[in-house]
């Protein structure tokens, strides 16, 4: 068999094995969405979470190569503490 192997995990599944503490540095909106869910119970809706993003409350980096924007769960977390002590 020539070529690539094929991943043993797709991405649905590395995305459910994400916990607090194990996961990528750099994560895409629906990797934040997941671990969202086990910080807090919920994530954000895509119309909300766009809008936190472009008002810079919530820190994005945009990713040169891949032309996506990614998120650092620690900056992210951080906004959404500062958020709620603000209330």
């Amino acid at each position: 068999m020539r070529g690539r192997p094929k991943a043993t995990l797709t991405v649905e599944d590395r995305r459910r094995a994400l916990t607090l503490e194990d996961h990528p540095k750099w994560l895409t909106y629906k990797d934040v969405q997941a671990l969202l869910r086990l910080y807090q119970g919920k994530g954000y809706g895509s119309e909300s979470w766009n809008h936190l993003v472009a008002t810079k409350q919530i820190p994005a980096h945009f990713d040169p190569w891949g032309g996506h924007i990614r998120f650092i769960w620690e900056e992210v977390r951080t906004a959404i503490e500062n958020a709620r002590h603000l209330l």
